[in-house]
């Protein structure tokens, strides 16, 4: 179990990564001075703000991708929106992930977990559509609600404008 959630860390970290570098920009030379030492502590403390800005608008979008994912009703004619919803919660989780940097890190991992479930539970009701197979991807996303809960509880400590659980 233990090796399962190094890997699934350790991919997280090369997502992150590759998020984190911008080929197109450059090392190029700067034109601003460096700030006066007067004029350095307020910048500090207006990047965390501004840090936490920024997780808080990310937690918001993955909370907005993540109720689309569970407002759907899942059967056969559901599955194409079902994996957009899922790309998009995806998406939302990676960015999070980048923005938050080591911050709730077991929830994210949790929900990015029930996400594969969910995602493997898709392909099943598209390869075999039936009765059971739409019964797995309920039950999935059950978990993935469960997961979602998880983790914005524990965000909603940092940003109140956050519900503890998706809709």
């Amino acid at each position: 179990m233990r090796t399962r959630w190094a890997a699934v860390l350790l991919a997280i970290g090369l997502l992150v990564a590759g998020c984190g570098s911008n080929g197109s920009q450059g090392g190029g030379a700067s034109t601003t001075t460096a700030p006066s030492t007067a004029t350095s502590a307020p910048s500090t403390a207006a990047a965390t703000s501004t840090a936490s800005a920024d997780v808080c608008a990310d937690a918001a979008a993955l909370e907005a991708s993540l109720n689309r994912l569970l407002t759907v009703t899942v059967g056969q004619g559901t599955v194409t929106e079902l994996q957009s919803d899922l790309t998009n919660v995806r998406n939302s989780i990676t960015t999070l992930v980048h923005t938050a940097q080591a911050e709730w890190q077991d929830e994210l991992v949790a929900l990015q977990t029930s996400l594969t479930t969910l995602q493997t539970a898709v392909q099943q009701l598209v390869s075999n559509p039936s009765t059971a197979t739409v019964a797995a991807a309920q039950g999935a996303l059950v978990g993935v609600r469960s997961a979602g809960e998880n983790l914005f509880a524990a965000v909603s400590a940092n940003c109140p404008s956050l519900s503890p659980s998706p809709s």
